[in-house]
């Protein structure tokens, strides 16, 4: 796990150089929910109109019995945005990379994950501060670690699976 965190904080830093020369932007929290991530929480940096990084943190909060039981997440994105100018002042359409650690609970296994998800999103303005953000893409996993609880069952991690969020996003 400490490995596993350590790669993580490396691919921020190797994201974030862009932001910290010097480059203005704008910030913008957001919160929604994801097929992997569950319900979440994070934050971007726009540090162009075509460029932005972010963050989130996540959890099915055992309020999605019908989907597998993500405990939590950790994700750091890169997005390429295009299309004309929205009210934000970014473009709307984006593609973009992800790459999340995540941690799920299983009735057999726990089971850890690290992900990396190209994407294709758009962000749609409902005002110069608010707006709904859609993306989708497949899921690439790569299973770190199965702690299985009982002995006699399969436990099996799909390599490939869609992946998608919804979000509300405020931008200062």
């Amino acid at each position: 796990m400490r490995k596993t965190i350590k790669l993580l904080i490396f691919i921020c830093a190797l994201y974030l150089p862009g932001a910290v020369l010097g480059q203005t932007g704008t910030i913008s929290a957001n919160t929604g929910f994801g097929l992997i991530q569950g319900y979440l929480l994070g934050v971007n940096y726009n540090y162009s109109q075509n460029l932005n990084v972010g963050i989130d943190i996540g959890s099915h909060l055992g309020l999605a019995s019908n989907l597998d039981e993500t405990l939590y997440s950790l994700a750091i994105e890169n997005n390429l945005q295009f299309g004309r100018i929205n009210r934000f002042g970014i473009k709307p359409w984006y593609f973009g990379q992800q790459i999340m650690y995540w941690v799920k609970d299983l009735s057999t296994a726990t089971v850890k994950t690290l992900s990396i998800t190209p994407t294709i999103g758009i962000m749609l303005a409902i005002s110069e501060s608010f707006g709904i953000s859609c993306e989708l893409g497949p899921a690439l996993n790569f299973t770190l670690d199965i702690d299985r609880k009982t002995l006699d069952e399969q436990i099996y991690n799909w390599p490939i699976f869609p992946s998608g969020k919804v979000q509300l996003v405020y931008s200062f």
